[in-house]
């Protein structure tokens, strides 16, 4: 019998990594691991063993509490966009929806803000598709695309608002929000702006084009 053990200060990390080395053992021929993995460690804790739920469901309960994690993050940025500027996935109509992400049966749905409709995000699915449905333009379809995949996977992502036609300080609010959240790497942006046909870049605690921050 095989015992998986992951140490790790990333709890969601280590949870990720336990359930994909797992499915890997469990499904690879090569090493003919099928029905032998006897108990999986998170940090020395015992978090599954043979005679408990089936690995199968343990893996999947885990998966979906990690991914609900990932859809609050997501909503969480979504929100800050929406408070500043043009205020991108708010309904100004009066309604004052915002448009968010959940879960259904393990499937990434996004509601409009606009029409209160749902739309079920396949991962990797053509941003084109979701251009036809929302009431947005190709930059923010591609940017709802991005925040799915990130649910999916957890790989984080960077918010393209080069073009959006914000104030510098207001992308800097919601940079620094995706950055604290953990959706992004880092803070940076691009900043067109449209009066003087250039770009201004801001890295962390710089502007090239500008002063300092």
């Amino acid at each position: 019998m095989v015992s998986i053990t992951i140490v790790s200060n990333d709890e969601d990390f280590t949870k990720e990594c336990a359930e994909n080395l797992v499915e890997y053992m469990i499904d690879s021929k090569e090493f003919g691991l099928k029905g032998f993995v006897d108990k999986v460690l998170i940090n020395n804790k015992e978090v599954w063993k043979c005679g408990d739920k089936t690995l199968k469901d343990f893996l999947s309960e885990n998966h979906i509490k990690i991914m609900e994690k990932r859809v609050n993050i997501c909503n969480k940025v979504i929100k800050e966009i929406s408070k500043h500027s043009r205020k991108f996935f708010l309904n100004q109509g009066g309604k004052g929806n915002i448009a968010r992400f959940y879960l259904t049966d393990n499937k990434v749905f996004y509601e409009d803000e606009w029409k209160k409709a749902s739309k079920e995000i396949k991962k990797g699915a053509d941003w084109g598709e979701l251009y036809k449905w929302v009431n947005h333009g190709g930059t923010i379809s591609e940017m709802i695309n991005y925040f799915a995949n990130f649910i999916y996977d957890g790989k984080k992502i960077e918010i393209f608002s080069r073009y959006w036609g914000y104030d510098f300080d207001s992308l800097k609010k919601i940079h620094q929000k995706a950055k604290n959240l953990g959706l992004c790497e880092n803070s940076n942006f691009v900043l067109h702006d449209y009066d003087k046909e250039k770009d201004i870049i801001f890295c962390e605690n710089k502007i090239k084009g500008g002063e300092k921050t």
